[in-house]
């Protein structure tokens, strides 16, 4: 015989434990690189899931998605860590 035990979560201290693992990222839909737009502001546990938030928020199809972890005071990214165009995403290096 085969016995299974299971245990049974409690799902409120679940999500509680993933709401204090959410890290603030921000997102941008540009026309091109060399474009400027104002970011909006996602929660995410990694930056691949920020990735997948950012790519479902898409609105058209062709731009090009800018995400990073900062915003400068009239809402643009500071610094992107990552941008997708043409079907992947470009990593960006800091310097320094």
């Amino acid at each position: 015989f085969l016995v299974l035990t299971l245990t049974l979560l409690n799902p409120e201290e679940d999500n509680m434990n993933i709401k204090s693992k959410m890290n603030t990222y921000y997102f941008a839909e540009l026309q091109n690189r060399n474009s400027f737009s104002q970011a909006e502001k996602i929660s995410a546990v990694s930056l691949a899931d920020a990735q997948r938030i950012a790519r479902s928020s898409q609105m058209f199809e062709g731009t090009v998605i800018e995400i990073g972890d900062k915003v400068n005071d009239d809402g643009f990214i500071l610094n992107p860590t990552c941008i997708h165009e043409n079907g992947r995403w470009d990593y960006v290096e800091e310097n320094g």
